[in-house]
């Protein structure tokens, strides 16, 4: 098991956990139903909070084509991904407040300044911190 994980995964599986599927009907991201991205603002407790964006359901490209310019092995193949369920997702990095308010503990190595992101968290920890933002989430009842 990992012992660090991206900030990013835990961002995106806490949004997924603590929201679920929004309300809009799925139905794939055009040119023409773009529109302003919906945010919302999610209270943690104790004046902390985090932005969430909501992640609309459709289907888009993942990975670069082979023959593009700087290009790295890394970047492929590409593969169309499904999104099935709108979704709101963290805008920014889970900052050591904002785990700490949630947890009880900061983790991360590179303390004293809560605004920095968490780092040194597990994956069991990780899903601990969506599991707990979950329930933050249903006590205030906060709606978009």
């Amino acid at each position: 098991m990992t012992k660090i994980i991206g900030i990013a995964m835990i961002v995106f599986v806490g949004a997924w956990w603590v929201l679920g599927a929004a309300s809009p009907s799925p139905q794939p991201a055009t040119q023409s139903s773009l529109q302003p991205a919906k945010e919302l603002s999610l209270d943690l407790g104790n004046k902390v909070s985090m932005k969430l964006v909501l992640i609309l359901a459709g289907k888009f490209m993942m990975g670069s084509p082979e023959d593009e310019k700087g290009r790295n092995k890394n970047e492929g193949p590409q593969r169309e991904v499904t999104i099935s369920k709108p979704f709101y997702m963290g805008i920014y990095e889970v900052t050591q407040e904002q785990y700490e308010q949630v947890m009880g503990k900061n983790p991360s190595d590179f303390k004293g300044r809560p605004a920095n992101p968490v780092e040194c968290v597990s994956w069991n920890n990780a899903v601990e911190f969506c599991r707990n933002s979950a329930r933050n989430f249903r006590k205030r009842r906060v709606r978009p």
